[in-house]
């Protein structure tokens, strides 16, 4: 079991920058899936049994590796949380999307499909 704490003073995982939503791009969820892949490397583990899981920011960084990292984690379970992409970059900076928490974004599932498949495209 890995179990990464941000390093931000707010407590909140870095979950809307490009870099972060992007399947090896940066950001905290490379720097999570660093650590797996280096776990998975390190002690033979199976591969086929990675599985993420967190409540609030928490959640929301589960969406956000099973979205770019599908390759990686085999399935998660977000407790209050938002779906991958929702709460992204505003603007260009990484800002709390009032919005996406309250709700107020909506897509079809061919739309949130369409943003989960641009951050992994293979």
């Amino acid at each position: 079991m890995i179990f990464p704490e941000t390093p931000r003073s707010s407590k909140c995982w870095d979950l809307s920058s490009p870099e972060t939503l992007k399947h090896d791009a940066g950001g905290d969820s490379l720097g999570i899936a660093s650590m797996v892949r280096w776990t998975i490397a390190r002690y033979a583990a199976n591969p086929n049994r990675v599985f993420s899981m967190g409540t609030s920011s928490g959640a929301m960084m589960t969406n956000v590796l099973l979205g770019a990292y599908p390759d990686i984690f085999a399935a998660g379970s977000a407790w209050a949380g938002v779906p991958f992409g929702c709460y992204s970059d505003v603007g260009g900076t990484a800002n709390w999307s009032n919005a996406c928490a309250t709700g107020q974004i909506r897509h079809t599932g061919a739309e949130w499909k369409a943003i989960v498949e641009a951050a992994y495209p293979g």
